[in-house]
């Protein structure tokens, strides 16, 4: 995740938990960098549904959503997607 990226979490979580909706990570199997995401993320007390990015099924969710990276993590924040 690009520093630009945790700076916005950042601002987000500043202003209040409860406009932090929706929150997926998109991880694989031993990611040191999804870990640290979702490290971030519980340290805020964001709560967040994982998805395995390695399925088909979440290839093809984050495609028809415009996102072509094989990269992980993925962060989605209701309609917006954080991408390495």
């Amino acid at each position: 995740m690009a520093d630009d990226d945790t700076s916005k979490l950042d601002a987000l979580a500043r202003r209040g938990l409860g406009v932090i909706n929706n929150v997926k990570v998109y991880s694989t199997e031993n990611c040191p960098r999804c870990e640290q995401l979702k490290r971030l993320l519980r340290s805020y007390g964001i709560r967040y549904g994982e998805v395995d990015m390695s399925t088909p099924e979440a290839l093809t969710e984050l495609r028809m959503n415009g996102i072509f990276t094989l990269t992980a993590p993925v962060l989605q924040v209701g309609d917006d997607f954080f991408v390495p």
